[in-house]
């Protein structure tokens, strides 16, 4: 049944997608709110009544989409059954990760090693069925073009915290995407914006901002005095199509598509009053609802030849959409210049034009060379990270005099954001916190004989860079451990085991600006530090005491984001399960039953005697219906006892001596596996739970399918065993290396090809 979707070809951005959207011919169906689209006919905004009249023809216009969509109708219709034996062939079976029950912490809790094995022909029966991936609401920014072109800064926000594509962190990472598409309530607030966004690219000083503008050709679709003729309409076309909407250059099919749209259905209107300007925003706007501008394909290209096992390598094309998404959260040539991040000056055609955003892998996919592992592994460490003052991979919008108060070392803005999604570190912000200075040695001021310090000032320090916003151009505290993340990857030694031991932070200034004296707010104290100093990025570089900090678990961002309002509250099991989930790779095994799980009254109770009280932790045979979820995370989350809620060294605990002290289980208790190098461990403190992680081969590994789930968006199988080990020794061979554990993954056979599923007899 043909889907009638209100707004100019709306429709095709939905073809091909998991099917959310409803059809408006379902009386059952929710229907658009019209009322809401007028607000796009406002001066100098989209002409609503054309397009209203050109829906009709939309299911016809780009004729790709169709055969998208019967390819994503064939994978949601494939079987379900579990992974086969080699000898049925790889086109008549499901992969495991596609079962919806499969936990992979669970099923290889006790038998991690058969994940590295690599025996047998475990390699070429690793793969991944072809997948549509929508893009999210900050690449869709960036693809877009608005955060270059747009300069007025609240229009800027809206476009990017307003866009309707938020993508829900499955899985613990953001990257999985199989069932993203597009429903109804996420497409009429998207019609409600496009007109806005389109705006920034209808007139010739915004493309002129952009690159095309030095191509002579394209300047007579601008020309307000005469209707451009199909050839001049075609360049036009074909450029945006390839520099400011799909990324690779279209198919004579799609630009005659959108020429045809623009004569027959966009200029007729301008004989009636529509500029040319507001002509280009409707071609914009429609061709931004189409699926080669929201959705990444990874289906097959009519003349693409299977290899034996019946899988079909990506095009050149595709494997530069999957190494920029990765990477850098945006398309590879997408608008904007990176200074000494893929600049320079390019020839098209014989015209000189301004690069775009790691236009390296846009240049390898035309000419070709990107299909050589070696081209892509160099592609990959040009673009993961480095040192530059001017910090490259932050975005146009940050001002210089904002990017001075950073650190200096970077990383991709993909590699950011895996490190932050799997420290879990987003929710920081949210995180109200009762009495930041609580237990540290701020709680008595009265020893400062400083009447300017105050626990007011102290809060208000801490929450300003929490996350209410960047005060007087701090960087935030999660922004801080970006920096510090950013400097142990581009050292690129020993990664996880610095990352996990680290001394050296990166800190804020000593004080805030205050209107009320010269001290002012003091973001600073969560770190233990008390000197100011000039701000100057050398001096931001601390290596703290050892009995206080060593690497990200003991960071301040890491520890509030996972613990709650109170200092005596429950952040040992916040804590602890997150080291048992992301660190150790094991299940928590579910909750039987009806449980009180409320803890008992905090009044004058540290937060262990009030886990202890409430679970029975050190003594289990009191409650024993606690001990299956509680003994697989309390004795993870003690060591981090030494730290109150918002991330302070505690001076007392509740007037009691700080106590980090936990006896890792033995892994006797009820089935619980417990790897062999911390089996009945004694840790002191998160200092000393810290180094034993770091040194621990389980934990290597973990972090080694952590990655591998990342950057290959879903998770990992036993089928793919080979790129796992294969990532291993390049991590161990390398010193370390986690640029290097990136490059054997992404020049895998699991990352550049796809099973392409069959049609259904």
């Amino acid at each position: 049944m043909r889907r009638v979707v209100i707004g100019c070809c709306a429709l095709l951005m939905c073809v091909g997608c998991d099917g959310e959207l409803k059809s408006y011919d379902d009386p059952a169906a929710p229907q658009p709110d019209l009322t809401t689209l007028e607000d796009m006919q406002s001066e100098g905004g989209v002409n609503l009544d054309m397009m209203r009249d050109a829906t009709s023809d939309s299911m016809d216009m780009v004729s790709d989409t169709r055969d998208m969509n019967a390819s994503v109708d064939d994978m949601d219709s494939t079987s379900d059954a579990d992974m086969a034996e080699p000898d049925m062939g790889p086109a008549e079976i499901q992969p495991r990760y596609m079962d919806p029950d499969y936990n992979p912490n669970k099923d290889f809790e006790d038998a991690q090693d058969m994940l590295f094995s690599c025996s047998g022909e475990s390699g070429p029966w690793a793969y991944t069925l072809a997948r549509m991936q929508r893009i999210d609401r900050l690449e869709w920014v960036r693809n877009t073009g608005n955060w270059y072109l747009t300069r007025d800064t609240s229009t800027r926000a809206n476009l990017a915290g307003t866009n309707p594509f938020e993508l829900s962190v499955a899985h613990g990472f953001s990257t999985f995407r199989q069932d993203a598409s597009v429903n109804n309530g996420e497409l009429s607030q998207y019609m409600n914006m496009i007109s806005e966004a389109a705006r920034g690219w209808r007139g010739l000083n915004s493309w002129q901002r952009l690159h095309v503008a030095r191509d002579r050709k394209l300047n007579c679709f601008y020309d307000e005095a005469s209707v451009p003729d199909a050839a001049c309409i075609e360049t036009w076309v074909r450029h945006y199509l390839e520099y400011g909407a799909f990324f690779q250059p279209p198919t004579d099919e799609q630009v005659t598509d959108w020429v045809d749209f623009m004569q027959d259905k966009v200029l007729p209107s301008e004989a009636t009053g529509q500029t040319r300007q507001q002509s280009i925003e409707v071609l914009v706007s429609t061709i931004w609802m189409s699926t080669p501008a929201l959705f990444r394909s990874e289906l097959a290209e009519s003349t693409a030849q299977p290899d034996d096992l019946g899988r079909i390598k990506l095009s050149d094309w595709q494997i530069a959409q999957q190494l920029a998404a990765v990477l850098g959260r945006r398309a590879a040539g997408s608008p904007g210049v990176f200074v000494n991040y893929g600049s320079g000056i390019t020839l098209v055609d014989g015209e000189p034009m301004e690069a775009g955003h790691m236009v390296a892998i846009r240049d390898a996919a035309r000419d070709g060379s990107i299909s050589d592992p070696e081209v892509i592994a160099n592609l990959i460490r040009t673009y993961a990270t480095g040192i530059d003052p001017e910090r490259p991979d932050l975005t146009v919008d940050v001002s210089p005099s904002s990017r001075e108060f950073r650190g200096e070392f970077w990383v991709s803005e993909g590699i950011q954001r895996f490190f932050r999604e799997w420290l879990g570190v987003d929710q920081l912000s949210t995180k109200f916190k009762d009495s930041a200075w609580a237990t540290s040695k701020y709680d008595d001021l009265s020893q400062f004989n400083d009447d300017r310090i105050t626990h007011r000032k102290i809060n208000e320090g801490y929450a300003h860079l929490q996350g209410e916003g960047s005060y007087s151009r701090e960087p935030l505290y999660i922004q801080q451990l970006d920096d510090m993340i950013a400097r142990v990857v581009q050292s690129d030694d020993a990664v996880l085991e610095n990352l996990l031991t680290s001394r050296t932070f990166f800190t804020p200034n000593g004080a805030l600006s205050s209107s009320t004296n010269s001290r002012g707010q003091v973001p600073q104290y969560v770190y233990n530090i008390e000197d100011e100093h000039d701000g100057s990025r050398a001096n931001r570089w601390r290596t703290l005491p050892a009995h206080e900090r060593a690497g990200i678990l003991t960071h301040p961002a890491w520890l509030a984001a996972h613990s709650d309002n109170f200092e005596n509250g429950t952040g040992i099991i916040y804590r602890g399960k997150w080291v048992r989930e992301s660190l150790l790779c094991g299940d928590i095994n579910p909750v039987e039953g009806s449980i009180d799980a409320k803890l008992v009254s905090g009044d004058g109770l540290t937060a262990r005697e009030r886990l202890r009280q409430s679970t029975g932790l050190l003594e289990l045979q009191e409650k024993p219906q606690c001990m299956a979820c509680h003994v697989e995370m309390n004795p993870y989350g003690l060591p981090f006892e030494i730290y109150n809620h918002a991330g302070f060294v505690r001076a007392h605990d509740q007037n009691s001596p700080p106590d980090g002290s936990s006896q890792l289980p033995t892994g006797s208790v009820g089935g619980l596996f417990v790897p062999p190098e911390l089996r009945g461990l004694t840790i002191n403190s998160a200092v000393d739970f810290s180094t034993a992680l770091s040194q621990s081969p389980h934990v290597k590994r973990c972090f080694i399918r952590q990655t591998f789930r990342y950057f290959m968006a879903r998770n990992e199988t036993p089928a793919d065993s080979c790129t796992l080990k294969a990532m291993e020794d390049a991590y161990d061979m390398n010193n370390g290396s986690f640029v290097e554990m990136l490059v054997a993954l992404m020049t895998s056979d699991v990352f550049l090809y796809r099973l392409q599923v069959p049609p259904e007899p």
